[in-house]
This record gives structure tokens, C-alpha cells and sequence, in this order.
């Protein structure tokens, strides 16, 4: 795992686990659909839970702000992408974005958690982000590589 940003993942569960959200409601909007981008290649879009990104400049004002084209972004992010944003705001990279935010994406085992569908609430993701918090702080403890406990 990189190294998730516990504290930033906490506050985003708090307020998920809330249910109050000021940009958009909770559903999921739509089904996958595909983008062609040019002769031979391809883009398939999945649903995710979108309003999670569109809510972190409320949950998060100093830190994350809406371009005029509609992207979330962390301000100190000098790629300016959302993937890049994620990872230094809250240490999450790709595969951690896909289990905490698309439906059906958990890798359980990796993460903890539980699998998510189309119906989950913004308290289930809460959880995920809960248990994917705990696991990482217990990886701290345990190194699986040398099977040796660290006491710091």
C-alpha cells in the first residue's frame, strides 16, 4: 500500500457516514458506457461514486477546489489530474481508488472492507475507507516481508 494519509481518509468517512452533502445526491449515475477514441482504440467508463469527489472542496475547502471544466483537484497537485490529486492528498493510488469508489472493484483481501454495488450507501463506503485505514496501520506493525513485529 502507499502510504495512505489516515487522518485525511478519516475525515472523508466522518462526513460520508454523515450523509449530508452539498454538491450532488448520493446515487449512482448511469451504466458503463464506451468511448471511442479514434479507429482501433477504445475507453470503457465505469459508474463510480462520484459524488464522493464532488464533495471533497466542502469536506476539504483549503485543499481541493472545481475547475471551470468540472475537475476536482488538490491544490498543491502539479500534475493536475485527479489521479495524482488522490494520491498525494490521501496517499491512495489506482487500485485503492477502484475498491473504495467502484462498485463491485473491491479487492477485499488487499483492502479489507466489503464489496460494494450500485446500491451502496455513502455509510458502506465509510466503512471501507474505516477498514482500509485499520489494515494499513496494522501493515505498520507487521512487516509480511520479514515476518517481524516493529514496536515503535
Amino acid at each position: 500500500m502507499n502510504h495512505l494519509q489516515a487522518d485525511n481518509l478519516i475525515t472523508l468517512a466522518r462526513y460520508l457516514s454523515k450523509k449530508v452533502f452539498k454538491n450532488v445526491p448520493y446515487e449512482i449515475d448511469g451504466e458503463p458506457c464506451l468511448i471511442l477514441e479514434g479507429a482501433e482504440e477504445f475507453m470503457v467508463l465505469e459508474p463510480y461514486f462520484e459524488y464522493v469527489i464532488k464533495e471533497l472542496p466542502y469536506i476539504f475547502p483549503e485543499d481541493w477546489y472545481e475547475t471551470t471544466e468540472g475537475e476536482i483537484l488538490h491544490v498543491l497537485d502539479q500534475h493536475q489530474t485527479m489521479e495524482t490529486s488522490l494520491d498525494e492528498f490521501f496517499g491512495i493510488q489506482t487500485d485503492t481508488f477502484f475498491h473504495l469508489f467502484f462498485p463491485g472493484r473491491q479487492n477485499i483481501y488487499k483492502f479489507s472492507g466489503k464489496m460494494l454495488t450500485a446500491t451502496s450507501t455513502p455509510l458502506d463506503i465509510a466503512i471501507n475507507i474505516f477498514e482500509l485505514v485499520i489494515k494499513d496501520s496494522e501493515s505498520d506493525i507487521i512487516s509480511p516481508e520479514a515476518n517481524t513485529i516493529f514496536l515503535n
